[in-house]
């Protein structure tokens, strides 16, 4: 794994402790590897038919659905689709939300290995926040609100869990105020520019026609005010993304006693 940011400011807190970072783990094998198949299993059907209020082998169900797509090819991926991509809690996925503590667990460990003041988690500890598109279903803003209270004073991951082809997720610092992206040269530079002046994350799927997969995590430091923007095609209806979020806890250290 290896962390991306920009440094930016002048004062040693700005330096140090930047609001936003990013990290790639496509060298870290294991991590790829769940979180390729928990995106397969988010957008297939389930080989056991989970109903809301049974109790459930989480681990025996999903290492069982990621069994079954080892072998498959993109195609035979394809074949599998779960029929309504836009249920975003159906009671599989909401399986393959909380796995994602494992993710977060492997990353939080590099980051605090590489940084002061990343956080730690405290599994199972998620929140998982659907995008939908404008005027198809409860806003960004909206759904990030209901999740502030477990956001509020601490940092967090996140990662998608699913990015429909052809969108990008833009996660900026309140202050840039970009509002929803549109496809031009103007909206392309002022993207690069939060990026790098470190005010933000972009998730980009505008590229591939295939399953997003791509191998970066955000890290979003405490108490920032943060818009979620969706770019790219974005006349569309229903959902475009979800977003899984993995709470720290910036634990002090406690004293033995001990002189």
């Amino acid at each position: 794994m290896f962390m991306s940011r920009r440094v930016t400011g002048t004062s040693v807190e700005e330096m140090l402790f930047p609001a936003f970072r990013k990290v790639d783990f496509a060298g870290a094998s294991a991590v790829r590897t769940i979180a390729q198949r928990l995106r397969q299993c988010w957008a297939t059907t389930p080989v056991s038919n989970i109903s809301g209020d049974a109790e459930v082998d989480v681990n025996k169900e999903i290492t069982d659905q990621m069994r079954r797509l080892q072998g498959c090819t993109d195609d035979e991926v394809k074949e599998l689709a779960y029929p309504d991509k836009d249920d975003a809690h159906t009671p599989f996925r909401e399986l393959v939300y909380g796995f994602y503590n494992h993710v977060f667990w492997d990353v939080a460990g590099f980051l605090n290995d590489a940084a002061a003041g990343i956080g730690h988690p405290h599994p199972p500890n998620h929140a998982v926040l659907p995008l939908f598109y404008p005027g198809s279903g409860p806003d960004s803003g909206g759904g990030l609100a209901g999740i502030a209270e477990k956001l509020s004073g601490v940092p967090f991951l996140i990662i998608p869990a699913y990015i429909e082809p052809g969108v990008k997720v833009c996660i900026s610092s309140a202050a840039w105020r970009m509002g929803a992206l549109k496809g031009g040269d103007e909206a392309a530079a002022e993207e690069k520019q939060m990026v790098e002046d470190n005010e933000g994350l972009v998730f980009d799927a505008t590229g591939s026609e295939e399953l997003y997969n791509a191998t970066e995590i955000g890290w979003v430091k405490a108490d920032q005010d943060i818009d979620v923007t969706l770019g790219g095609e974005t006349n569309r209806t229903g959902l475009a993304a979800v977003l899984v979020i993995g709470p720290l806890s910036l634990c002090e250290t406690v004293s033995t006693g001990d002189s």
